[in-house]
């Protein structure tokens, strides 16, 4: 998934993300049949139905910031604006 993480950025802003078929699903989980049904015959030549995903699949969260990133940043940015005024 490393790999298809994207960004893009600007004076005043940064947007990370993917576009990764599974990346939703990672980030905010997904309950039984969110994503719809399927139907289909069987071996025996029987019905089959079932909802994908199959069972809940929980939130794995791998983009976005955490307190201490977001802590980390405004040191960041602090200590820059800061060198700027002595400069």
């Amino acid at each position: 998934m490393g790999q298809q993480i994207a960004h893009s950025y600007g004076p005043d802003s940064v947007q990370v993300g993917s576009n990764a078929i599974q990346a939703a699903v990672m980030q905010f989980g997904a309950v039984k049949g969110a994503l719809g049904a399927y139907f289909y015959t069987g071996k025996g030549g029987g019905h089959v139905d079932g909802s994908s995903p199959w069972g809940d699949i929980p939130a794995r969260p791998f983009l976005g910031l955490s307190d201490e990133d977001r802590s980390g940043i405004l040191d960041i940015v602090s200590e820059a604006l800061a060198a700027a005024r002595q400069a």
